[in-house]
């Protein structure tokens, strides 16, 4: 077959036949990474979406949804890939693979008039010479190469129409409670559903929950499930169990079981213990995630039912999908050599805590390539390199490199890394009851995996972590975790040059680097930036914006009616304390929205729900909890991350 020049404008590629790389794009899963690794395809604009956040639509998406999402491009670019994943968190540091297949059209629309005009260049995208594609459970999906000629700096948009099939839900299983036979607890009770799995590893909708309750007095509990009717095409259900004495919320409240929990067709199942919480983490979208009249994520960003995506249609705020399905991230062949990063990183690094824009699209990490570090995340910036993110929230480097190597979750992940051609890593705030040499030896793994292929490896030296008796107000209300030592020695070996030092440890000095993410906000009891000082950063200049509760419509929204009149958003991305109350100075929440009639929402570590009545205050602080940075601290952290970019660290090809 005749060879020809994949891109004539640079002779950094080699010819390559496109046959194979068409072909390659066609299995539209992991083999095609190589391929386009070879054809010189790597991420090269803003705006991807975390596979843990918001990547994977629920079960319960039937009718089509069409997104709008902005996108800035880091370099000059004509030839785009669009990658689309079907995945979900399945508990803390765990991703499995979605629920049910995915339909997806999509399309590039170049940006209009205006910012938020529909009047662009619409361009529709295929997936191997088909307008519509299937994005089955456990799968990655690539589009194919779609010509579009844009500049660096240059602002576009995809659109992605999505829907799921989503087969009735079994009727409520008949369960039976017995006091012998497992570990669930005495006099307890557990709301039961199940749901049917087919061949292809879609599930149904859940079933309504059935409620069991353990005999008082017993030891070893157990529930014993009835099987429910046969449905075409099913070859086995799942039982489903929800938290301990939980009677309403079947869907919310569930979390889903591992393999533990799954039956034959016409076979009884015996649960003997809980499930660990934490159910696959919904979509973006719906009335409580989108702003009145607007997108819920940048200007033009918006939503509609059915497909968007053919030429010529506009999208309108006209309804609130439950869900919507954007692009993991955009491929690119760039005219010229250049940098790209793939993110891997726990709850921290993906952005909990950053009330500018949210989990998985904002953080420190996204902060810091993209230059956007005002406290709205609103700026329109030229991102300093193309990125793919891939945070989860409870992650361990263990988890990453060891846990469930043969899972096709993890090493999905692995692979999809590849497609950039450095990596940023924050982990190690999870890892530290493993101890330093767990941490050492995973990372020197991890190393081992990528810089053979050019790959070059980032990490994160770890912050400190502190309690607090006054919502990291002052230094000294904090008191230092009892991971501490482990932080300063795996910190004191990040930062070593010598023989005994990461780096050289590696074996691959040139292809592993450190970001000094303390000097943004360790400081010692003084409150004086000092590395090793073991206390989080005070602010200098801390506002007080004073109130009290005049009510409460939810654990993390309030009204204070006195504020009526406030700017919409007035206060997003500031932290607040409660001064008084159950909730006081047990931690600090970081503000996603506040309205004109005084409404407050935030995200918060606060267990208990705060009260009519209760006085907070509303400044800057750089912690939310023990563990998670406030939008503040994102924003200082994230200009460490862009002096180390700009300063020529990362790796060009």
């Amino acid at each position: 077959m005749a060879k020809i020049e994949i891109n004539p404008e640079d002779a950094q590629y080699d010819a390559v036949e496109v046959a194979d790389v068409v072909e390659a794009l066609a299995a539209s899963g992991l083999a095609s990474i190589d391929a386009l690794r070879q054809a010189g395809y790597q991420p090269v604009a803003s705006g991807g979406t975390a596979l843990s956040s918001n990547n994977s639509p629920q079960s319960t998406q039937i009718n089509q949804v069409s997104y709008r999402k902005k996108h800035t491009l880091a370099v000059d670019c004509s030839n785009f890939i669009l990658v689309y994943a079907n995945y979900g968190t399945a508990s803390p540091g765990i991703m499995e693979a979605g629920y049910s297949p995915i339909n997806v059209t999509a399309a590039m629309d170049k940006l209009g008039s205006t910012e938020t005009a529909n009047d662009g260049h619409t361009v529709p995208v295929a997936f191997n010479g088909s307008r519509r594609a299937r994005v089955d459970p456990g799968c990655v999906l690539f589009s194919d190469p779609v010509f579009l000629p844009l500049s660096k700096g240059e602002r576009f948009y995809t659109k992605t129409a999505s829907d799921t099939f989503a087969v009735p839900a079994p009727d409520a299983p008949a369960v039976s409670a017995s006091g012998t036979g497992g570990a669930l607890a005495a006099g307890a009770s557990y709301l039961i559903s199940v749901c049917y799995i087919f061949a292809d590893g879609s599930e149904s909708l859940l079933s309504a929950g059935s409620v069991a309750t353990i005999p008082a007095g017993a030891s070893t509990g157990s529930i014993t499930v009835t099987s429910p009717a046969a449905y075409p095409g099913a070859i086995a259900y799942r039982v489903c169990i929800g938290s301990r004495n939980a009677t309403t919320g079947v869907q919310a409240a569930y979390a889903k079981a591992c393999q533990e929990g799954l039956a034959a067709i016409g076979q009884p199942k015996t649960i003997i213990r809980e499930q660990t919480a934490g159910a696959r983490t919904r979509l973006i979208g719906g009335a409580a995630g989108r702003a009145s009249g607007g997108g819920i994520r940048d200007v033009g960003e918006v939503a509609s039912l059915g497909d968007r995506t053919i030429p010529g249609a506009t999208l309108d705020v006209s309804a609130s999908p439950n869900n919507i399905y954007t692009p993991l991230t955009i491929l690119g062949r760039p005219k010229r050599p250049c940098a790209s990063v793939a993110i891997v990183a726990d709850s921290k690094g993906a952005g909990t805590g950053d009330g500018g824009v949210g989990y998985g699209e904002g953080g420190f990490i996204v902060r810091g390539i993209t230059n956007r570090l005002d406290l709205k995340m609103q700026d329109q910036t030229t991102p300093l390199c193309g990125y793919i993110p891939m945070g989860l929230g409870g992650e361990k480097l263990d988890d990453f490199v060891n846990s469930l190597a043969s899972s096709v979750r993890d090493r999905t992940r692995n692979r999809l890394a590849e497609l950039a051609n450095n990596i940023i890593s924050n982990y190690g705030n999870n890892d530290k009851g493993l101890g330093f040499s767990t941490f050492r030896a995973n990372l020197l793994k991890a190393v081992s995996w990528y810089a053979p292929r050019g790959i070059k490896w980032h990490q994160m030296t770890l912050p400190p972590s502190t309690n607090t008796t006054d919502a990291w107000t002052t230094v000294a209300g904090q008191t230092k975790v009892s991971t501490e030592a482990t932080r300063l020695q795996i910190n004191a070996w990040l930062r070593d040059t010598g023989p005994s030092g990461f780096r050289q440890e590696s074996g691959y000095f040139d292809l592993t680097g450190v970001i000094e993410t303390c000097s943004a906000v360790e400081v010692n009891a003084s409150n004086v930036k000092t590395l090793d000082g073991g206390y989080v950063i005070v602010p200098a200049a801390r506002p007080s914006i004073t109130g009290t509760l005049t009510g409460v419509t939810a654990k993390y929204e309030f009204i204070d009616s006195s504020k009526a009149g406030w700017v919409a958003d007035l206060y997003k991305g500031y932290s607040i304390r409660f001064t008084t109350g159950a909730a006081a100075n047990t931690a600090a929440g970081v503000i996603f929205y506040t309205r004109a009639d005084g409404t407050i929402n935030v995200d918060a570590g606060w267990s208990a729900t705060p009260a009519v009545g209760d006085a907070y205050e509303i400044t800057f602080v750089a912690a939310i909890d023990a563990a998670h940075d406030s939008t503040w601290a994102h924003i200082e952290i994230g200009k460490v991350i862009r002096d180390y970019v700009l300063a020529g660290n990362l790796r060009v090809s």
